[in-house]
């Protein structure tokens, strides 16, 4: 895997993200997102630290922390730490 292909999975993990949590506050709202984006940090962050299935996968784990990284800023920027 090269450098560029490793940015390139992290980038679209922390899109693809995105795109889920504008899903959820268009049609649940701001704070089911924020829910959600709590619940699924700790289980990513758990996932990753513990390297449990699928996370022993190097790419996977990367998917996982580009998905992570996104998911903490979003919590920063709506007053909401993790």
């Amino acid at each position: 895997m090269t450098a560029e292909t490793l940015v390139d999975e992290f980038r679209n993990s922390e899109q693809a993200e995105a795109s889920r949590v504008r899903f959820l506050e268009s049609s649940r709202g701001h704070d089911a997102a924020v829910r959600f984006a709590r619940q699924t940090l700790a289980i990513y962050r758990t996932a990753v630290v513990h390297r449990s299935p699928p996370a022993g996968e190097a790419r996977y784990r990367l998917r996982l922390m580009g998905s992570y990284c996104f998911l903490k800023q979003y919590l920063r920027d709506a007053g909401r730490d993790a």
